[in-house]
């Protein structure tokens, strides 16, 4: 090889060496931003994860909440049975006291006049 082509590729080796460089500068930006990308990624799935493992606590919260009340709501319907069965019973003894008053023609409050017959 001739000295003026040695000095040229010498010129272009010096060349891709200031290029390789720069190209090693750039992918070690790269690599940093990566990594930044990387980090803030693994944050919000941590997030995502915390607000999922809430919103699963709200569900069963809730599921626990809405049994109660149907529970609830079974005992006042029970209650609600019982009563009206209470109420039709009272209807009928009410039915047959009154007619008990009016066949024997009773006057005034039982209750009174069974306390003036005790006080004579």
């Amino acid at each position: 090889m001739e000295e003026g082509q040695i000095k040229e590729q010498m010129n272009r080796l010096k060349e891709l060496k200031v290029q390789m460089s720069a190209i090693k500068k750039e992918l070690n930006k790269l690599n940093r931003m990566k990594e930044s990308w990387y980090s803030k990624k693994s944050k919000l799935n941590k997030e995502i994860s915390e607000k999922i493992s809430k919103v699963k606590g709200s569900k069963t919260e809730r599921n626990e909440i809405t049994n109660e009340v149907q529970d609830m709501k079974k005992e006042r319907d029970r209650l609600n049975k019982e009563l009206n069965d209470k109420r039709k019973i009272h209807a009928e003894l009410k039915e047959k006291y009154d007619s008990k008053i009016s066949k024997l023609k009773i006057e005034g409050n039982p209750q009174e006049i069974k306390r003036k017959i005790e006080k004579m």
